[in-house]
């Protein structure tokens, strides 16, 4: 069969193109046959701050509106700063006239609302060998010997991409030197719906307002 569109990469980006693609012939190939589920109750480490662009997004789609109420939470104001007192920036939803300034929630929260109308032929677990193009369509070969044909390949396969790699698609690396750190923890106080961002002497520092008492720093 060929595919109108092949998507490659099973992640938020990939699930949602092929979530926004409803009507046209998909294959979606992945790693896994689904992300890890959600676990009741417990946060997971891995937080997005949406916007109100992102969001109006996944409501075209159908996925935000199957999103648990209680893993939503909106920021209501944002205080940014820099490397001394005079260097803070703040902005919050009242004055600048609109509900909220963005959305927290969980990776496997979205995930799950990305895949649980997903209208795909979902090819999982694939691995991606091969990817050759012609003037009328691309195919994929996987290591199990399938070919995976269609009019328009699109690769949300992450940094190391075999889309982009394989379609001679030339890419700048540079290495930061840096790490990350991601935890949930709970406040001792209310957050407020408030976002907060440091940018001192060269490490950033953030929280995300979560459900609850609950913050994500990165």
């Amino acid at each position: 069969m060929q595919y109108d569109l092949i998507v490659v990469g099973g992640g938020p980006v990939g699930a949602s193109l092929a979530r926004a693609a409803r009507g046209l012939a998909v294959a979606l190939l992945a790693h896994e046959q689904r992300p890890p589920r959600a676990k009741p109750g417990a946060l997971d480490s891995r937080v997005y701050a949406l916007s109100p662009g992102n969001v109006d997004f996944l409501r075209r789609i159908g996925a935000w509106q199957t999103l648990p109420a209680d893993r939503l939470t909106p920021v209501h104001a944002m205080r940014v700063f820099g490397d001394d007192a005079a260097s803070c920036i703040e902005f919050d939803a009242y004055s600048a006239g609109v509900p909220e300034l963005a959305w927290t929630l969980e990776d496997t929260i979205l995930q799950d609302a990305l895949w649980s109308a997903l209208d795909a032929e979902v090819v999982a677990p694939a691995r991606c060998e091969r990817l050759s193009i012609d003037a009328d369509a691309a195919a994929i070969e996987l290591g199990d010997g399938r070919s995976i044909r269609g009019r328009l390949v699109v690769g949300a396969d992450g940094a190391n991409s075999f889309v982009r790699e394989h379609a001679g698609i030339a890419a700048a690396e540079k290495d930061y030197g840096q790490t990350a750190v991601v935890a949930n923890f709970s406040c001792e106080q209310a957050h407020f719906n408030t976002a907060f961002q440091w940018f001192q002497g060269g490490p950033v520092l953030a929280l995300l307002p979560l459900p609850g008492r609950q913050c994500s720093m990165i």
